[in-house]
């Protein structure tokens, strides 16, 4: 990603879908991390959704599968492969299979198996043996200093 994509990126007030503390952690690993990647797309969605049915209108349909999709945190694309970051607080084995989640749904509906798909857990903190199972898993785990509260 480019200086101006960038700064622009970061002018936004809060990232999109992000509390406050998920904001700040996202600006520092974009910060750290930016230079390898073509784009960052916050709330990407993944998975099917649910589709009421066909009794419904297909606008809203479409609109409610969409709204029940999953979310990933970020999606970050660059020339190495696409890098899927779970983005909490305090992270938990809640996260990691998150992550193995959306890297199956990423996968099956990209259909690009040669694909490289990265996995991120991005947190203030995490117990130990939570960063083991991330690890053993072949999470990158990425752990920043708490900001006050």
């Amino acid at each position: 990603m480019d200086g101006t994509a960038f700064s622009d990126l970061l002018r936004c007030e809060r990232l999109p879908g992000l509390n406050k503390y998920e904001d700040v952690l996202a600006r520092r690993w974009l910060s750290d991390w930016h230079q390898f990647y073509d784009t960052v797309e916050f709330q990407a969605h993944v998975g099917g959704g649910i589709d009421p049915g066909p009794a419904w209108d297909e606008t809203l349909r479409r609109m409610y599968r969409h709204n029940s999709q999953k979310r990933i945190d970020a999606l970050a694309r660059g020339p190495f492969g696409v890098t899927i970051v779970e983005i909490k607080h305090k992270l938990d084995l809640a996260q990691l299979g998150q992550l193995i989640g959306y890297r199956w749904l990423w996968v099956h509906e990209h259909n690009n198996p040669a694909e490289h798909v990265e996995l991120v857990a991005l947190g203030f903190t995490a117990l130990e043996d939570v960063a083991h199972a991330m690890r053993a898993n072949g999470v990158r785990l990425i752990l920043y200093p708490e900001v006050e509260k």
